[in-house]
C-alpha cells in the first residue's frame, strides 16, 4: 500500500521563513492537518492557525510530502515521461495542458526535495552520560558532560559498574520510562524497572542532579503486593505508571505524583490505583501478559497466551481485543509503539517485522520488515548477535522514529518505513581479545576460542532501555540505559542543503497554469518558460554533492560533501533552448507538445542524475573467488 495513506497529521520545528503568526515570522513547533492543508502552532493543538509564506518549503510542509532523502535513497521523479506525453486521440485544451504542467511541477518539487539530505552524522550530539560513582559514604548516579560526538561502549575508568548501585542492574532485561513534572518544568522522573524492583529517580534537563527518590519491590496496602516478574512499564506523562507483572498475569496502575511533583510534605510513595488481569476467560483477564503501551488515553497490553493485544481505558476497563495467532507464531512479539500523529500501533517482532494497526479499530494498515544493517566492525557472524528490542517515535519530528537493538540505535523516516537514515556511531572496544579477521592472523595462532569470539556481552542496550525524555527545543532527548552507563543523546532532524540559497523564489503551480480557455503559442510558451525557469534556478543554486563509499564490511557509509565548480555544472547547460518552446509557426498538436514535454522531462532527469549520491567504489561480495595469474 501507499505508505502515505495513513498520514493524518504531522509536526516539526521551523527555524522561520515558512509560516507567519499574526504577520510575524514564526519560529517553533507547528503541526499540519494534511487534509485541510492548514498549519497550527505547537505540536498537537489546533487553536492557533499559522499562515504559509507561499514558498516551496511551506508548500511541501503543508502537503503529504516530506523531505526524506538519505545516502541510501534511490532518488527518482514522481512521474515518468510516459505520464507526461500526449496520447493519440487525446484532446488538447486548457485542462489537459494544465494537467501536464501539474505533473511537471510535481516532478520539480520532487527535485527540490532531493536537495535536502538528512544529516548523516549520528548522533547529532552525544551530550552527557549518567554513571555510578562513589560519593562520600554511598554509591549514587552522577551526570558527566562530554564534548565528543561518538560514544564508547567500554566502562569508563574511575567509575563503578551499574551493578554497584544495585545487583538488579546486572540484568539485560531492564525497562525505563519517564514523566515530566508539571510543577517543576526542568525536572522529570526517570523510572527503571528490574524483574522484581522499581527505582524512581528525579533528575533535570540541565543534568545537574540524579537523585534516587524511592526504590521498592512491592506496592498496595501496607506494601503487601510483591512484584514477581516485571516485563514492561509505561506512563501517561502525567502522574500514572503502568506495570506488567508477568508472573502474576496482572496490569497495575500506580500513582507516583508525590515523586514526580516533589510533594512538599517530603512524602515519597507509590499508590496502587487499580489492578486488572489474572488468569481466566473474562475480557479483563490476561493470559501471560508481557508488554504495556499507553496511547491517547488508552492502555494496550500484549497477551502472549492469547496471541493478541487487549485495549483498556485509563481506568483499566476492557474495550476491545486484537487476536492473530498465525501472525504472532510466525513473528514472535517484541514491543508495541504508539504513533500519536496517525493514531497507529506499531508492533515490532523479533525478526524485525513491523505490523501497523489502527489504534481505534485494530484494522491492519501496513506491514513491512526492516532491512538488515550490519555493524561496521569486522567480527564474524555479528548479525547473529544483534536482536530487535524497541521502537521509539520522535517528539521533535513526526516523520522520525528509532529502532533500538541490543547493540545499536537506528534512525528512520516514518514515511519511508524501513529505509535507514543512519545508525548511531558507537565505538566498541573489547579489550585484548585477538579477533580472527580483524588482526589478519591465522586463527590457530590466536589464544581466543570460538566461544570467546566475539565477546559482545561487554556492551549492550537493555531490553527497554531507550526512551525520549523532556528536553530543550528542538531536540529528541534520548536516554539509553546500557550495562555501563546511561547515555544521553540530543538528536535533531537537521538537514544539509545542496543549494547556495535554500529557498529560491520559484514560480508556484497556480502561477504556471493556463487561465484562459483559448490559448496561443505566446501564452503557452509563458507557462513553459516558468517551468524551465524553476529548473534553471535550481540548477544555478546547487553547489555541492554527497559522496559515499562501501567500507570493508560492505556497508555504504557517508564520506563528505564536495563543492561543485563551474566546469562540473556545465553538464546542466541547455544546448538548444528553441526545442523547449512551441515555434511561432508551429501547430499546437500532440507531436509538438510531446517534443516540448520530452525536452523538459530530460532536463529534469539530467538534474536528478547530477545531484545523485556519488559512490566511490563498489560493494565487495561476501564470498568472492580471486584468481591470481
Amino acid at each position: 500500500m501507499n505508505n502515505l495513506n495513513y498520514n493524518k497529521r504531522k509536526f516539526k520545528y521551523t527555524y522561520g521563513d515558512e509560516f507567519t503568526l499574526s504577520g510575524v515570522n514564526f519560529i517553533g513547533y507547528y503541526n499540519v492537518d494534511i487534509v485541510k492543508g492548514q498549519a497550527y502552532q505547537t505540536r498537537y493543538n489546533t487553536d492557533i492557525k499559522l499562515t504559509g509564506v507561499g514558498n516551496i518549503n511551506s508548500e511541501i510542509n503543508l502537503s503529504e510530502k516530506y523531505f526524506e532523502r538519505t545516502i541510501f535513497t534511490d532518488i527518482k521523479l514522481m512521474f515518468t515521461l510516459d505520464d507526461l506525453l500526449v496520447k493519440p486521440n487525446e484532446i488538447i485544451n486548457k485542462n489537459s495542458l494544465n494537467y501536464k504542467f501539474n505533473l511537471i511541477y510535481d516532478n520539480f518539487v520532487s527535485l527540490y526535495r532531493q536537495t535536502k539530505i538528512c544529516d548523516p552524522l549520528l548522533p547529532t550530539n552525544f551530550n552527557a552520560f549518567a554513571a555510578v560513582s562513589a560519593v562520600g559514604d554511598g554509591i549514587e548516579f552522577e551526570w558527566y558532560s562530554t564534548t565528543t560526538q561518538f560514544i564508547c561502549g567500554d566502562q569508563t575508568p574511575g567509575l563503578e559498574t551499574l551493578s554497584a548501585f544495585s545487583p538488579d542492574f546486572t540484568s539485560k532485561d531492564l525497562y525505563t520510562a519517564s514523566i515530566a513534572s508539571k510543577k517543576y518544568p526542568d525536572s522529570y522522573t526517570y523510572i527503571i524497572a528490574a524483574s522484581a524492583s522499581l527505582f524512581l529517580f528525579n533528575t533535570d534537563i540541565n543534568n545537574t542532579s540524579f537523585n534516587l527518590e524511592l526504590s521498592t519491590n512491592s506496592t498496595g496496602s501496607l506494601d503487601s503486593l510483591f512484584f514477581g516478574n516485571i516485563t514492561s512499564i509505561a506512563t501517561d506523562d502525567d502522574r500514572h505508571l503502568y506495570i506488567i507483572d508477568r508472573s502474576r498475569s496482572s496490569l497495575y496502575k500506580l500513582d507516583i505524583n508525590t515523586i514526580v511533583n516533589k510533594d512538599r510534605t517530603g512524602q515519597r510513595q507509590i499508590k496502587l490505583i487499580e489492578t486488572v488481569g489474572g488468569t481466566g476467560n473474562f475480557n479483563n483477564n490476561l493470559n501471560d501478559p508481557t508488554y504495556v503501551e499507553y496511547g491517547n488515553g488508552n492502555i494496550f497490553v500484549y497477551s502472549a497466551g492469547d496471541s493478541g493485544i487487549k485495549k483498556y481505558t485509563e481506568s483499566l476497563n476492557f474495550i476491545s481485543e486484537y487476536r492473530n495467532e498465525i501472525y504472532f507464531n510466525e513473528n514472535p512479539f517484541k514491543c508495541i509503539a504508539y504513533n500519536p500523529n496517525q493514531n497507529l500501533l506499531y508492533i515490532l517482532s523479533e525478526n524485525y517485522n513491523v505490523l501497523v494497526l489502527d489504534a481505534d479499530t485494530f484494522n491492519k494498515v501496513d506491514e513491512y520488515t526492516f532491512k538488515k544493517n550490519p555493524f561496521d566492525i569486522q567480527i564474524p557472524f555479528i548479525d547473529f548477535f544483534e536482536t530487535a528490542q524497541k521502537l521509539i517515535f520522535s517528539q521533535n519530528n513526526s516523520n522520525i522514529y528509532y529502532l533500538q537493538t541490543n547493540k545499536n540505535i537506528y534512525k528512520y523516516f516514518v514515511s519511508t518505513k524501513d529505509e535507514l537514515i543512519e545508525r548511531f556511531t558507537i565505538d566498541y572496544s573489547f579489550g585484548d581479545i585477538p579477533f580472527w579477521n580483524t588482526t589478519y592472523t591465522a586463527f590457530s595462532a590466536t589464544e581466543a576460542t570460538w566461544s570467546e569470539l566475539p565477546n559482545f556481552d561487554k556492551f549492550y542496550f537493555t531490553t527497554g532501555g531507550t526512551i525520549i525524555v523532556p528536553g530543550k527545543d528542538p531536540y529528541d532527548r534520548l536516554l539509553s540505559l546500557t550495562n555501563t552507563k546511561i547515555f544521553e543523546f540530543l538528536e535533531t532532524d537537521d538537514f544539509v542543503s545542496l543549494l547556495n540559497n535554500e529557498n529560491p523564489n520559484f514560480y508556484n503551480k497556480s502561477s504556471i497554469a493556463l487561465n484562459d480557455e483559448y490559448f496561443n503559442n505566446i501564452t503557452l510558451n509563458q507557462s513553459i518558460y516558468k517551468l524551465i525557469y524553476n529548473i534553471n534556478l535550481l540548477s544555478a543554486n546547487v553547489n555541492k554533492q554527497m559522496f559515499a563509499e562501501f567500507d570493508l564490511d560492505t556497508y555504504l557509509r557517508f564520506q563528505d560533501f564536495n563543492e561543485f565548480d563551474y566546469f562540473d555544472k556545465s553538464v546542466l547547460n541547455i544546448d538548444d533552448m528553441k526545442q523547449f518552446f512551441v515555434g511561432v509557426n508551429e501547430t499546437v498538436n500532440g507531436n509538438t507538445l510531446n517534443r516540448v514535454l520530452t525536452e523538459i522531462y530530460n532536463y529534469q532527469e539530467k538534474f536528478l542524475y547530477f545531484v545523485r549520491t556519488r559512490v566511490q567504489n563498489k560493494r565487495i561480495p561476501s564470498l568472492v573467488t580471486v584468481v591470481i595469474p
